[in-house]
């Protein structure tokens, strides 16, 4: 999965969950007592509870971590509290409504979205490359599109990409 700006969060444990708008060939699939096992996209599974998955800085970047999904439920974005905030990695509510709508734009505030809830599995040695942004990449109130001190241009030479 790539998470192009709160990579850090996710590395240092303050990211445990992730939201993607729900497509519309996506189906959930569901298991006992009715709850979302998977994710299917095209007939295909896109996204399994118990499952690992790659933590990507940027498309096509090599990846720096692994997760497990531990949950998939769905929401309606604007329903989401301060604590989901927070699992997002965010301060506040605001903070987080506030960066969805920069990144995703003032047409999708009102989606449908996959709630991925994940752990932590590892961290792995493409990370190393990565160290001296962590401290520079401060945890603040916000997940700020790009860090005051680096931009995306030195975060993508710092990474080699990956194989083709």
């Amino acid at each position: 999965m790539i998470f192009q700006y709160t990579w850090p969060q996710v590395v240092t444990g303050r990211k445990t969950a992730t939201r993607r708008i729900i497509g519309a060939d996506e189906q959930a699939v569901r298991g006992r007592y009715n709850r979302i096992v998977a994710v299917k996209h095209g007939g295909r599974v896109k996204w399994r509870v118990g499952a690992t998955y790659a933590v990507q800085p940027g498309r096509g970047r090599k990846q720096i971590a692994r997760i497990r999904l531990t949950r998939i439920t769905r929401q309606k974005l604007p329903r989401i509290s301060t604590r989901e905030a927070r699992a997002e990695g965010f301060a506040d509510r605001a903070h987080f409504l506030r960066t969805w709508r920069q990144i995703h734009g003032p047409h999708n505030m009102d989606r449908r979205v996959w709630v991925l809830e994940f752990e932590l599995v590892e961290t792995l040695p493409a990370l190393q490359a990565l160290q001296w942004l962590l401290p520079r990449w401060a945890y603040c109130s916000s997940v700020q599109l790009r860090s005051p001190q680096i931009s995306n241009s030195a975060l993508a030479s710092s990474i080699a990409p990956s194989p083709a």
